[in-house]
């Protein structure tokens, strides 16, 4: 089957990336038809570095410091330049090729789009990457990478997409990311140090000053964002509304994986998310390791880590 070898070749898929890759190998698929092959193949976790990616069944990226390639990072429009897609957005958008963006040579039409770091071609974002990583654990909050790293690459792909905005306005915005990205590539070199449990274990005790994931998970279709690592929003206020910002791509991908069958379109399809029970889910996954673990009078009490698959049925067989 197309959609379960494309998981051999790679075990972590954006529903972009996949759709791109089938539709170059000639191949297209109903929205209904293709999440059911996927639920065949694959599942998909409701918070974390990798939120909202289809997973190969049986691989788990919180075990694998390889997948740190395949974690997410997003791009938000600065507020004073979110008019750019408004017009005639739709037709555009069905012309503008995914790679195209990835390769920073389209700008994005959304005011957020999520990527996989593994996807984005910058020279600069895949030395990064390829590097082994730098912390012992997989934190629910910035995965295999420390967050400054992560609020480097975030300033890198500012600077990428700002660069090619194509209307007047972004001038001064890209010389201020830019000065940012420089200055954190330097204190990179000043936390060769770093400690999980210094910084990390704010965002896994539920208190780190942005989005923490210490809450009970939440449900999948809840429109709350979970466990971004937001600081560098915070720290450039008058770079970035939170207020203002609204999660396109999250919401899209919530719409694509939760809305109920359409009548006539690729059959009767409907999705039936479940979480597992803690002390399976526990057993079959593991948890996310807190990052004080194997430290005295330490509570090292984990919350419920959401994972939804689609229940087999007889139907399947047809596929």
């Amino acid at each position: 089957m197309a959609v379960a070898k494309l998981f051999d070749e790679r075990p972590i898929w954006h529903r972009h990336s996949l759709t791109q890759r089938l539709h170059d190998e000639g191949l297209e698929f109903g929205g209904h038809l293709l999440k059911r092959l996927l639920f065949r193949t694959a599942y998909y976790f409701s918070t974390g570095p990798f939120r909202l990616f289809w997973i190969r069944k049986g691989y788990d990226p919180r075990k694998d410091p390889e997948s740190r390639k395949y974690q997410k990072i997003d791009f938000r429009v600065p507020p004073a330049l979110r008019n750019f897609g408004d017009a005639n957005a739709a037709d555009v958008e069905l012309k503008v090729r995914w790679k195209d963006i990835c390769a920073f040579k389209v700008f994005p039409l959304k005011n957020q789009t999520c990527f996989q770091l593994c996807d984005l071609a910058d020279d600069y974002i895949q030395e990064v990457i390829r590097k082994p990583s730098d912390l012992p654990i997989c934190l629910c909050s910035t995965g295999w990478f420390p967050s400054y790293v992560l609020d480097s690459l975030r300033l890198l792909v500012q600077v990428r997409f700002l660069s090619i905005y194509p209307k007047v306005g972004a001038k001064d915005l890209l010389k201020s990311a830019s000065e940012r990205f420089e200055k954190s590539k330097k204190m990179q070199l000043h936390k060769t140090d770093f400690m999980p449990d210094e910084e990390e274990n704010q965002h896994i005790n539920g208190e780190s000053n942005s989005h923490t994931c210490g809450e009970s998970p939440v449900k999948f279709n809840d429109t709350e964002r979970v466990c971004n690592d937001d600081k560098n929003e915070q720290d450039n206020e008058d770079y970035f509304d939170d207020d203002e910002i609204e999660d396109e791509e999250e919401d899209e991908e919530l719409d694509e994986l939760d809305l109920p069958p359409v009548a006539g379109e690729d059959g009767d399809f409907t999705q039936q998310p479940f979480s597992y029970a803690r002390n399976y889910l526990q057993e079959l996954f593991g948890s996310f390791p807190s990052a004080t673990a194997g430290r005295p009078d330490v509570d090292t009490s984990y919350e419920e880590y959401q994972i939804y698959e689609q229940d087999s049925s007889d139907d399947d067989k047809l596929f």
